[in-house]
């Protein structure tokens, strides 16, 4: 993969110039002289979701550049597309241009009041920018580097930015605490965001005879980094750099410096080493060694005639040449106090002060080291365990590297909450990779607990309860929501918005899933009053779906599958109307429902028992049992009062209740039994095939046991069953807290938490834990977990 993706820069750089000749204009090739950084944006309402929801961002909200990355965004809300938008800045005195390159349609600008910049189109392309003096000398240009970056990124990240020029060093100055120039020529970054990381996928390639900083590390291979085995949890974090031959990364620094290699020189001391580095303790910082062979090492340092004292059992030696390390490895570390120095297995710690080794010496030995740490475990999964270079910082770091980066000073960020974050190099054959992870604290879990995981906040009010369905490719699970505008949502179990489709109308009930191909492959399966829908992963319609109807849709749609071999059938109710339809959109002409005049009230649903089918549901005062081919199978003939609950199997009878609140139960003769509950007209039932929970008022019953809750405004009752146990749940909607039992009507621990919704419950991740997803604000959700 490796192989190819150079490839794929390579080939770009020696033909987009050719490839230009007699296309169409693309989008890359009006991008302005002097632009210094390119946000390419590859779904929109994805991307606008990101960075509403963005832990990181968010923390950015009093600083200059959020203030200004705000204010260009607040364009985006005029656009239209699902095409890729460039937006390009650059600095024009003190003042930020930024410019929109977009695919032309008809339908692109949605509020045409409200696009308040300077615009024209060129070739089927749109360019809008607040600088009148760019659209004015726009032109075509037939290569640039962004052009040829632009075809190895990925088009299935929220976005991807590209560095180019002042934006590139002010990178690497601030990551990497380098010079400000020379750092690199172009960087290409994948951009994976969530309401809890930032995670920056880069990648740079030197073909200019000047000397980057990215090439000292050429011809090097990245070796495992370590020191976050001796780094102290209360540090500010710490910088490692690794190589496999002294010598050629000696070479590459000097020739970056432009200095002449001194062949004279010797440094035996610095060839046992793989991995050099610096570790911050508050304003101070010790130089920190791995030896790939201690003994070595230990007899050039003649350790043994250098020994001054000891602590903890560990030996303190003096070291004669304090300024060794200044320039040797400069500019990416530079030490020149070094007096002292430990030896900790293959590891040698050198400092000014004998106070900062004891430190090291007494966090390694107390397990007090960023390894042990459950968050920096989190942050490692996101980086390269094999870097050229790492930088570790914790939050107060952070915001150093961003001030540096922004060039702002004595900036409040809130960024307290983020413990550690990665920038890394790591060289590769024939270019590097840069990566960045930049991620929220997850606080340690403790049994029995319920703890939020995310919050998503839409653009528009919440319509419908959020609901999980199974993301095929994970085998884990994603969740759907509707807003008030009928847009139609698929979120990450990360709390990434996938995407947002457009719907006729609001969704009946809730949504469900086949396989129309039988491959694994799931789509989504609805109906909303004028419409029948199949989308696929991707939120597309399943051809010969949507299906359209005159007449409205009264009941959620039906989804059997009888002979659990996917070959689906979709029940359609229209008032007193029941149409059945193939997985092929086609009516099943086999399937005759004598009409009534009795309207359909619920839902019909499908029952097998004793390996016979039966369809149910409630019509008029009539409950109606009928055979795969829409004939009656079982006459009832006595009425019903019926409640507007659902029809349930219990006990292997058809049970509901009346408006009066009596238990109804139907046999498979037809027989009508009655038990009076005594529930008012207002109650709810829910039931599994052997348990049966009601609500009534402020009474919540389960198999009979029932709990007096406080006076509210009670949802229906969900019962789930997850590993061989039940958990019954409901949500107050005055009070907006959700309550949880068990089967024998028992409060599940640290219930009720705060929620404005009936919930889904399950494993989502596939961790041992499981999950709960709940409106929370009237346009966001909020995923739980229950530890």
């Amino acid at each position: 993969m490796k192989k190819f993706f150079v490839s794929l820069i390579i080939l770009s750089i020696c033909f987009s110039c050719n490839n230009s000749r007699g296309n169409k204009t693309s989008i890359t090739q009006l991008i302005p002289d002097s632009t210094s950084v390119i946000l390419k944006i590859n779904t929109l309402e994805t991307f606008k979701s990101d960075i509403k929801n963005s832990a990181f961002i968010k923390g950015l909200s009093s600083t200059d550049f959020y203030e200004n990355f705000n204010s260009s965004l607040e364009s985006l809300e005029s656009f239209n597309t699902n095409n890729e938008i460039l937006v390009c800045y650059n600095n024009s005195g003190d003042s930020l241009n930024y410019t929109f390159i977009t695919k032309y349609h008809d339908s692109l600008l949605q509020k045409n009041d409200s696009l308040k910049l300077y615009n024209t189109i060129l070739d089927s392309v749109f360019v809008a920018s607040n600088s009148n003096s760019i659209i004015t000398n726009l032109s075509v240009q037939k290569s640039n580097s962004f052009n040829t970056f632009s075809k190895a990124l990925s088009t299935d990240k929220s976005f991807s930015l590209l560095l180019n020029n002042k934006s590139v060093n002010n990178f690497g100055k601030g990551a990497f605490g380098l010079p400000n120039n020379n750092f690199a020529n172009t960087i290409a970054f994948d951009a994976e965001i969530t309401p809890d990381q930032l995670i920056l996928n880069g990648v740079s390639i030197n073909n200019d005879s000047v000397r980057k900083f990215i090439d000292v590390f050429k011809n090097t291979i990245p070796q495992e980094n370590t020191i976050q085995n001796i780094t102290p949890l209360t540090s500010d974090g710490f910088l490692s750099f690794t190589y496999n031959d002294f010598q050629t990364l000696h070479q590459n620094l000097a020739t970056y410096k432009k200095q002449i290699v001194d062949s004279t020189q010797h440094f035996e001391l610095l060839e046992t080493l793989t991995e050099v580095g610096l570790i911050y303790l508050d304003d101070k910082k010790v130089l920190a060694l791995k030896s790939i062979d201690a003994f070595s090492t230990n007899a050039i340092l003649n350790s043994e005639e250098n020994k001054t004292g000891s602590f903890r059992n560990t030996d303190i030696f003096s070291f004669n040449s304090p300024s060794y390390f200044k320039n040797i490895f400069a500019p990416i570390v530079s030490f020149k106090d070094a007096l002292k120095y430990i030896n900790i297995d293959d590891f040698f710690v050198f400092a000014n002060d004998e106070e900062l080794l004891k430190t090291i010496i007494t966090n390694i030995q107390n397990g007090s080291t960023y390894n042990t740490d459950t968050n920096y475990s989190n942050l490692q999964k996101s980086l390269s365990d094999e870097a050229s270079l790492l930088v570790i910082a914790n939050s107060k770091q952070l915001e150093s590297i961003l001030e540096s980066t922004f060039n702002e000073t004595a900036i409040s960020l809130n960024l307290s909450n983020h413990k550690f974050s990665g920038f890394q190099i790591v060289q590769d054959d024939g270019f590097v990779h840069i990566n960045t992870a930049i991620k929220k604290n997850k606080s340690r879990r403790q049994q029995n607990t319920i703890s939020e995981e995310f919050n998503v906040s839409l653009e528009s009010d919440i319509l419908t309860n959020p609901q999980f369905v199974i993301n095929h490719r994970t085998k884990q699970k994603d969740i759907v929501v509707q807003d008030i505008n009928n847009n139609l949502y698929l979120i990450s179990n990360k709390g990434k918005v996938l995407w947002k489709k457009q719907l006729q109308g609001t969704i009946l009930g809730s949504i469900a899933q086949v396989d129309l191909y039988k491959n694994g492959r799931l789509q989504l399966a609805f109906a909303t009053p004028n419409r029948v829908y199949i989308l696929d992963r991707n939120g597309k319609d399943v051809s010969p779906f949507p299906l359209k109807f005159n007449n409205e849709i009264t009941q959620p749609l039906s989804v059997f599958d009888y002979d659990n071999n996917k070959n689906y059938r979709f029940i359609v109710a229209q008032n007193n109307v029941l149409i059945m339809y193939n997985k092929n959109g086609k009516r099943v002409n086999g399937f005759k429902y004598q009409n009534t005049s009795n309207d359909i009230l619920t839902q019909p649903k499908h029952f097998r028992i004793n390996n016979r089918d039966y369809i149910v549901f409630a019509a008029g005062k009539t409950l109606k049992v009928l055979n795969r081919r829409g004939q009656s199978r079982i006459n009832v003939n006595e009425n019903i009062d019926f409640s507007g609950n659902d029809i349930y199997k219990y006990n292997d009878v058809f049970t509901t209740t009346t408006k009066s609140g009596e238990l109804v139960q139907i046999n498979l003769s037809g027989a009508v039994s009655k038990q009076a509950l005594n529930l008012s007209s207002n109650h709810y039932i829910t039931t599994t095939s052997k348990t049966l929970a009601s609500v009534d008022e402020n009474k919540l019953t389960i198999k009979q046991r029932t709990q007096e809750l406080d006076f509210g405004n009670y949802t229906a009752p969900k019962i789930f069953y997850i590993n061989d146990k039940i958990y019954i749940t409901l949500t107050d909607l005055q009070a907006q807290k959700i309550y949880m039992f068990d089967s024998q009507s028992k409060p599940i621990n640290n219930f009720p938490v705060y929620g404005t919704s009936i919930i889904d419950f399950a494993n989502i991740d596939g961790d041992s834990n499981l999950e709960f997803v709940t409106k929370g604000e009237s346009n966001s959700i909020i995923i739980y977990q229950k530890n």
